[in-house]
């Protein structure tokens, strides 16, 4: 016995006919006949009394029909179901952002995008640079938001990277610091400071890390997975440095602290990164919303 044998039976009933039922099944009645006899030869009764004239349930068959129909019922529910949750799936962004997001214009960006196509939705997950690339990797993530350091220096052949927003490494000192009073200087020039470096996203902390050791090798420096605020109170109470990205220091560091541009610094890009396999239109709409929201945020191709 096949559910599509059950099917056709309450088809059958439903029409009182095996013309109009096979005409609705898309199907000749000489194979509609054919599977209503084999399931009747499989349950050793009949399920239909035929006459010239018409067709009407047998006895087995009453007795059947509520057990076949409730069958059909929940197969056709589960088939609902499923294209609901493909449906779904279509309208659903799934995108892994690091933790900065508002601060560079995405959040704001995403909900615009949101009222622009209220057909689709953008779940945000902020997490780590490695988490979002694991992800990715892993198809539990569309679209990842991250800061990198472009063009990049790893293989990239799996994904496409598409850049967003450039930012700049600054230094954040107190207010009455002695480098306080200059435009900008060169990093080198904070010799003797103690540095404290926030360390809960470790691929953008290994970027300015690179920075103190190779300029400053024998600089005391603190790896911190320390809050934002704890870091800005180490640098009012301690007198200590932190190097942060230009756009990040003035969200949360202002006014409080002092802000020294450097020559020559650091610069990391926050891009969208995709798989390079065809995104899904949903997800290309997002991406092409983004590029034009933020065009000439970046020195960079945003070709996608």
């Amino acid at each position: 016995m096949t559910l599509q044998q059950l099917v056709y039976f309450t088809a059958v009933y439903r029409h009182g006919s095996f013309t109009n039922a096979a005409n609705e099944l898309y199907i000749s009645q000489s194979s509609l006949s054919k599977q209503i006899i084999s399931l009747e030869k499989e349950l050793g009764a009949e399920l239909f009394v035929r006459t010239t004239r018409n067709i009407h349930l047998s006895e087995i068959g009453e007795r059947l029909l509520p057990h076949a129909s409730r069958m059909v019922e929940e197969y056709v529910e589960i088939m609902r179901c499923a294209e609901q949750a493909q449906q779904n799936k279509k309208c659903l962004i799934q995108l892994g952002g690091v933790p900065v997001l508002s601060i560079y214009g995405i959040t704001e960006a995403i909900l615009q995008f949101e009222t622009l196509h209220p057909e689709l939705h953008v779940e945000v997950m902020e997490t780590k640079s490695v988490d979002i690339l694991n992800r990715l990797s892993a198809h539990t993530l569309d679209i990842g938001i991250m800061r990198l350091s472009l063009p990049l220096e790893w293989d990239s052949n799996s994904l496409l990277v598409i850049p967003l927003v450039d930012d700049q490494q600054v230094l954040v000192t107190p207010s009455d610091h002695p480098l306080a009073k200059r435009d900008r200087i060169f990093l080198s020039e904070a010799a003797g400071d103690v540095f404290v470096q926030l360390n809960s996203d470790p691929l953008v902390a290994a970027y300015h890390v690179h920075q103190v050791e190779s300029q400053l090798p024998d600089t005391s420096l603190h790896l911190s997975k320390m809050k934002m605020d704890s870091i800005k109170q180490c640098i009012l109470q301690k007198g200590w440095v932190s190097l942060m990205m230009e756009q990040v220091a003035q969200a949360i560091f202002l006014p409080e602290t002092h802000i020294i541009p450097l020559e020559d610094p650091l610069r990391l890009t926050l891009c969208a990164v995709l798989r390079r396999e065809e995104p899904r239109a949903a997800c290309q709409a997002l991406v092409r919303f983004l590029t034009a929201r933020f065009v000439g945020k970046t020195s960079f191709d945003q070709h996608f």
